[in-house]
């Protein structure tokens, strides 16, 4: 897993109101990994959580479609897959989490956010294959200044058991 805070060259072209950070998985495995905005933190050193911010509203009934910039062996969640139609639906058990739209996607609502650059950037949530790999931006609520330290976590998941095989934690500096 590879992440970028410094990567956003789109519209607007400073994003005041939430962290975009733009991360690639590869998944070298051989466990096919769930990938859920819920699976995304920035972490305090005060235990403080930061969370990804799904930047589609699934209930919408009028869709652009994205085309992903980087994917292979990526198989889209079926509730994103008329954002996605260029990517395959991923066929298994992968139910929406509407607790979790319902908590945070209203953040982008207060404000004229997401832009299109946004959701076309986005990381989409679906199932990377083993030898498959993604790219696209998270958007994380943003991290007060007085921490000086968070970090990214990935929780590492196996899509068709549910179960967590590992985490992945880097370390960022907040400026």
């Amino acid at each position: 897993m590879e992440i970028r805070s410094d990567a956003w060259a789109g519209f607007p072209r400073r994003l005041t109101e939430v962290t975009p950070i733009l991360v690639t998985i590869e998944n070298a495995g051989t466990q096919p990994l769930r990938i859920r905005y819920s699976d995304f933190t920035l972490v305090a050193a005060s235990g403080k959580r930061y969370a990804a911010i799904p930047p589609f509203h699934i209930d919408e009934t009028e869709v652009e479609p994205i085309r992903p910039a980087d994917f292979a062996g990526f198989y889209v969640a079926p509730y994103h897959s008329r954002y996605f139609p260029r990517l395959r639906p991923y066929s298994g058990y992968f139910p929406f989490d509407p607790f979790y739209y319902d908590t945070y996607y209203p953040r982008f609502v207060r404000i004229p956010l997401p832009t299109g650059d946004m959701v076309q950037k986005a990381l989409p949530e679906g199932v990377l294959q083993p030898g498959g790999r993604v790219t696209g931006f998270l958007y994380f609520e943003n991290v007060d200044k007085d921490e000086g330290r968070v970090n990214f976590r990935a929780d590492l998941v196996n899509v068709e058991t549910g179960e967590r095989f590992g985490t992945v934690d880097i370390p960022l500096v907040v400026e």
